[in-house]
Formats: structure tokens, C-alpha cells, sequence
């Protein structure tokens, strides 16, 4: 959302008193009596560190674009495909930017001008590439470089994170995915 959102003129002179009332005109919330208010103090909580926008960012990805993709990969595996999910965190301090992992999995880092200048873009398309053709092969996109990368599953939800080293990780960001599930 940092793409999408940040040039919007309200984020850079958001603060904590007025974030709530921009997420509650922006954001649609769940069922179950989550409020704005709650959202905030939520990540608050989560992220001490945050900044206002850090939160607003972080609140309309989880809210919104991302939790499509969760819902998606739980209907998925409800219907009995092999999923597997992802996440690419890196490269360090692009929050997981929208779309960077295009120029990775086709292995075209000289088509993003933020990947290509970013330390280990190589490595990190090597590493995304191979997985995607081990995929398009098998069905499965573990690879010999890759940690062991198990099926997508609703009580464990591991996620590979594209990050140097990767890594898997269970139910990454779970306690944002738990705020804004519609149960």
C-alpha cells in the first residue's frame, strides 16, 4: 500500500489522534465489533516503533490487498490444491513492496530499478526463478537452495520468506491476519 497509498496527502501529516478516523473512512473492518480505535491500538501494540503512517500502511495492506491472498490460499486448500504461499521480505526496507517479486520469479532484475540496485538482487532472483520453474515442472517449487517449503495448510499457514537466507515461517503476521478475519 505504500505504493498505492503513499502519495495521498493526508499520509505524511497523520498522527496517532487522527489516524482512526482516516482508517475508519478508508478501511472495512470485519464483523465481531473490531473498531478503528481497536485496529490502532492493536498495532500499537504489535509494533512499538511504528509511526501513524507505518500503522496506516500496515493496517490497509492487512485489511485489504493482503487479506485477499490469505482468503484465497485458505479456499484453495478447502477445494484440495497444493498451494504454496510466500512472502517476499526483502529487499530490506521496501515492506514487502507491491509487485517486486515480478522482476524476481523471471529472474529480470534490470526491468525494477529498486531491485536492481539492491544488494543480493541477484541472488534473490536466482533463488525466486528456480522456484517458479520447479513449480511449472512439479507441482512443487522447493528447490536444492531452498529450506524444505511444505504445502499451504490452515493450522500451521507455513509461508516461505524470500529474504537472504530464506526461511519458512508458520502463520507469519498471524495476529494481523486474526484482526481483520471476518469471523
Amino acid at each position: 500500500m505504500r505504493n498505492l497509498l503513499g502519495g495521498e496527502p493526508v499520509v505524511p501529516s497523520l498522527t496517532w489522534e487522527t489516524l482512526s478516523e482516516v482508517l475508519g473512512r478508508r478501511l472495512r473492518l470485519p464483523g465481531g465489533g473490531i473498531t478503528p480505535e481497536g485496529v490502532v491500538n492493536e498495532y500499537r501494540r504489535l509494533y512499538p516503533d511504528y509511526s501513524p503512517s507505518d500503522v496506516f500502511f500496515a493496517a490497509m495492506t492487512a485489511g485489504g490487498l493482503w487479506k485477499g491472498i490469505v482468503v484465497e490460499s485458505e479456499k484453495r486448500v478447502a477445494q484440495g490444491g497444493a498451494t504454496y504461499t510466500y512472502c517476499v521480505n526483502w529487499p530490506g526496507g521496501l515492506h514487502a513492496m507491491h509487485a517486486i517479486d515480478i522482476p524476481l520469479v523471471f529472474n529480470n532484475i534490470e526491468s525494477n530499478a529498486r531491485a536492481k540496485r539492491s544488494a543480493g538482487a541477484q541472488t534473490m532472483a536466482d533463488l525466486m526463478s528456480d522456484a517458479l520453474i520447479a513449480f511449472s515442472r512439479s507441482g512443487n517449487p522447493g528447490t536444492p537452495a531452498l529450506p524444505a517449503w511444505p504445502r499451504f495448510n490452515v493450522e500451521q499457514r507455513p509461508t516461505m520468506i524470500f529474504d537472504l537466507p530464506p526461511r519458512v515461517e508458520n502463520d507469519p503476521r498471524g495476529a494481523e491476519r486474526k484482526l481483520f478475519a471476518d469471523e
